[in-house]
């Protein structure tokens, strides 16, 4: 671990002792090895991550800082997680440079089994060249991952769960779900719900009108639409919930975590739920959150058991849980 990383990963810390003294109720007894609450009769273990905007910053910095703060957490769990899930802007602005930086990163890991991309709005920027953020999204995934996709979204199954990944065809800042892409949603959601299992879909973007959107994106002037999915929103969301134990994982906000307890103030809960649909909204994991929990370093270690999913928080930063933005799902 660099000079830099090191005295980083102790500023988090002091930061989180703070808290722990301040916020008891929010935050809880911390202090606890990274593994499934019960290592015998876990069925799925994964780690679940956005927002790594890396870059290519050609001196070592602070990609480097991060990654080696949060990765080798990852990497030393007591129980291997079966994957890696990162939901969406992977790299900072979608160039080659940026994907071959991230392999280098990746390279020195060995993090889960399997390790998942989706597609973020920052991935879909790249500036004219000889390859499209298309191209460079499934050249970099096989390369990173060694999975072999051939579009922006695509499924994939780990342990017999299916996990679904949407990508938006279009550069904007929402996403753009063609209409070959709902009708394949519709299709793999189908194949899912005969495993009877919990679906795990990942989309960078969460629903319209969620976790506290659009206010809490933070523009002055929005509309309904801002921050989230944007115009095809409603028929993802339809689709979704015409299935039990569908778990939809996003990004893109860059709200830090806030559980039940802080909902009224922060506007949102990171886990939220409509209908069939269990909404999880990720905090960015490289920078400090402009609402809720404002550390780094922080996701979830998803837990599927034989009755229900559990949503563990963890500071992978300062290697720590933060119980109180805990949840736990019935299996219907």
């Amino acid at each position: 671990m660099s000079v830099a990383a090191s005295v980083l990963k102790t500023i988090i810390s002091v930061l989180l002792a703070i808290s722990n003294i301040a916020l008891p109720s929010v935050f809880g007894a911390t202090n606890a090895a990274n593994a499934p609450l019960d290592k015998e009769n876990c069925l799925l273990n994964f780690v679940a991550i956005s927002d790594t905007h890396v870059h290519e910053d050609g001196d070592g910095g602070y990609n480097d800082m991060i990654f080696s703060l949060v990765m080798p957490d990852i990497q030393n769990a007591e129980v291997k997680p079966d994957a890696l899930v990162i939901a969406g802007d992977v790299t900072d602005h979608g160039e080659e440079a940026e994907w071959k930086y991230l392999q280098n990163l990746m390279a020195q890991y060995s993090p889960a089994e399997r390790i998942l991309l989706a597609v973020g709005n920052h991935d879909t920027w790249t500036e004219e060249g000889k390859k499209t953020s298309k191209q460079l999204f499934t050249e970099y995934s096989k390369k990173i991952t060694g999975n072999k996709v051939s579009n922006v979204y695509y499924s994939t199954k780990v342990n017999g769960y299916y996990f679904i990944f949407l990508g938006s065809e279009k550069d904007n800042t929402d996403a753009y779900f063609s209409k070959k892409q709902l009708n394949w949603l519709e299709s793999e959601m189908k194949k899912a719900a005969k495993t009877k299992k919990p679906v795990f879909v990942v989309s960078h973007w969460p629903l319209n009108e969620t976790h506290g959107l659009p206010v809490t994106w933070g523009d002055e002037e929005y509309t309904q639409m801002t921050g989230g999915m944007g115009e095809q929103s409603a028929k993802v969301k339809k689709i979704l919930n015409k299935y039990k134990n569908v778990f939809l994982i996003s990004g893109h906000i860059h709200s830090g975590l806030s559980n039940a307890a802080m909902a009224e103030k922060n506007g949102y809960q990171s886990i939220e739920k409509y209908g069939n649909i269990v909404s999880v909204n990720l905090p960015t994991v490289n920078a400090v959150s402009k609402n809720g929990h404002f550390m780094l370093g922080t996701g979830y270690n998803v837990e599927v058991y034989e009755d229900e999913v559990v949503f563990r928080a963890r500071n992978y930063a300062a290697e720590c849980w933060l119980p109180g933005y805990n949840y736990t799902f019935e299996i219907k």
